[in-house]
């Protein structure tokens, strides 16, 4: 079976470290694909790119269903989240401490008002 002229297999395009997203039609490099165990070649099909661009129209039609969705991920997750907040902390402490105080310095009030609401709902 021979191929359309200008097409190379997908196989030869492989091995170069090469592969085209199904989406956009463009040749990128195999580190331009999210990893996939269950595909053969080991990537995904779709491009990072492609996949961002789904999931933002995705949140922008159903933002509701995709939070709702978070939120029961991370109710079932706890202690993989801790774990991973441990390790940051263990690996990284600096910059995890200076991120989390540009975040309370310009976010002062926001936790104001969510500390306030927590005390009044202990005190109930």
């Amino acid at each position: 079976m021979s191929t359309p002229r200008g097409w190379v297999h997908q196989a030869a395009l492989l091995k170069r470290g090469i592969r085209r997203c199904i989406k956009c039609k463009r040749l990128q490099k195999i580190d331009q694909f999210h990893k996939d165990r269950s595909n053969k070649s080991g990537v995904r099909n779709d491009c990072k790119k492609c996949v961002c661009r789904r999931r933002r129209l995705a949140y922008v039609k159903h933002p509701e269903k995709l939070l709702a969705c978070t939120r029961r991920w991370r109710l079932a997750h706890l202690d993989k989240i801790a774990a991973y907040k441990r390790r940051e902390r263990k690996e990284r402490g600096d910059q995890v401490r200076l991120r989390e105080r540009i975040y309370w310095s310009v976010n002062r009030e926001k936790q104001r008002q969510k500390n306030r609401r927590s005390y009044r709902n202990a005190a109930r």
